[in-house]
């Protein structure tokens, strides 16, 4: 090391090991918060669509619509 003008630390086996388990925590924390956006993003999608076809058949031909299909607009797109 020494014609490499370099120097070799030390460090208690503890503290790199805390260091290690607190980068992987940081880790999965990132990754469940992105698998939480996509689910989310992909849920408003689905809900958009849904919303643009109920909403055709509202045109169309409303007498289509029976209320089983209103109660699934309502949880899916959040209103009536």
């Amino acid at each position: 090391m020494a014609k490499l003008s370099g120097e070799v630390t030390r460090r208690p086996v503890d503290d790199v090991m805390a260091e290690l388990e607190a980068a992987e925590e940081a880790t999965e924390a990132a990754a469940k918060e992105a698998r939480k956006k996509m689910r989310e993003q992909r849920k408003a999608e689905v809900s958009e669509k849904f919303s643009e076809r109920v909403g055709k058949l509202e045109g169309t031909a409303p007498h289509l619509l029976d209320d089983r299909t209103m109660r699934l607009r309502a949880r899916w797109c959040g209103s009536r």
